[in-house]
């Protein structure tokens, strides 16, 4: 689906793609802006097939969107792609996304659910931040690259956990988040 194609469709309520169609990209970019579903600030479901590899920059932000399923062949989710978001409550991440881009899910208000699985590798800046209602943030082992906190703002975290099996980060005794030569600090814990 190429970039801006339902953009501003505000009378736009649902999306259902059949399962055995040959869809793979929901915008052309995990970078660029793309647009695709950008401010239908009436759709609420998105139903999208087995075949979805990337969903792309902006491709849903600022939209009505409160559930869409998440395939598990999909790879990337690009630069802002949910952001502002705010009808979303949960996301099911699956270990085919090895990319979570800038702002991916940016202030998304009811945002409760979103964990990053084990096969994720970059994570980018404020992917998740601002979303009050997350409680529990974790980067897995496979993560190789965090553009900074991406939790920035998420005031309802309970718990922030990193693998211990994780080679290009560690947490102290207190919490705090480092990359593996300790000199950049990732996240540090109000707590502490």
């Amino acid at each position: 689906i190429g970039n801006d194609a339902f953009d501003g469709c505000t009378s736009l309520e649902s999306v259902i793609f059949e399962q055995g169609n040959a869809l793979t990209h929901i915008g052309d970019s995990k970078d660029n802006t793309t647009n695709v579903f950008r401010n239908t600030t009436n759709l609420k479901t998105v139903v999208l097939p087995d075949t979805v590899e990337v969903i792309g920059g902006h491709a849903f932000e600022n939209s009505g969107v409160e559930s869409i399923n998440l395939p598990a062949s999909l790879n990337t989710i690009g630069n802002y792609a949910f952001a502002n978001c705010d009808g979303l409550s949960k996301v099911d991440i699956y270990s085919n996304v090895s990319y979570i881009g800038d702002y991916a899910f940016y202030d998304c208000d009811n945002l409760a659910q979103a964990t990053p699985a084990f096969g994720t590798e970059y994570i980018g800046a404020l992917a998740f931040a601002n979303c009050e209602k997350l409680t529990e943030a974790f980067i897995p082992a496979t993560v190789t690259e965090l553009v900074g906190n991406p939790y920035v703002g998420c005031s309802g975290l309970k718990s922030f956990n990193l693998d211990k099996d994780n080679a290009y980060y560690f947490m102290d005794e207190v919490g705090a988040m480092y990359d593996i030569t300790g000199k950049t600090l990732i996240v540090y814990p109000v707590s502490a």
